[in-house]
């Protein structure tokens, strides 16, 4: 039950943050690219990169901390962390076309996955 109560209070907190971030630079962005998401991503993967390693080399750290902080915070924060994360994975056990394979499956798959949601409830709303 704590590591429930970890993931929903990280989450939102990270949720928010997120919000913040994505509105800021939709009012201060010069060129037409979603920045705010893209930062998020970039910036909670790197937190995410100093998480593990920290976990790595404190194994004091509480699972519900790491919960709250990854799963939570980060994951809900980003939009991808979660994902760098299962690549990190798949790299260090050396399985780096599987790696490949899965970046891009995983981000030809979901781009389409949301074109043909878009289109399907187009045709059917």
């Amino acid at each position: 039950m704590a590591s429930i109560i970890a993931v929903a209070l990280g989450g939102a907190i990270g949720a928010v943050l997120r919000y913040i971030v994505v509105k800021f630079f939709i009012n201060f962005s010069l060129i037409i690219m979603p920045l705010g998401v893209l930062s998020c991503n970039v910036v909670g993967s790197f937190l995410l990169g100093i998480l593990i390693t920290w976990s790595f080399k404190d194994p004091t750290i509480s699972d519900n901390l790491k919960i709250f902080l990854q799963v939570g915070v980060l994951g809900a924060f980003t939009t991808f962390s979660a994902f760098a994360l299962e690549v990190f994975y798949i790299t260090e056990k050396g399985q780096y076309l599987i790696a490949v394979i899965y970046v891009l499956i995983s981000v030809l798959l979901s781009i389409g996955g949301f074109f043909m949601g878009f289109n399907f409830y187009r045709l059917i709303g």
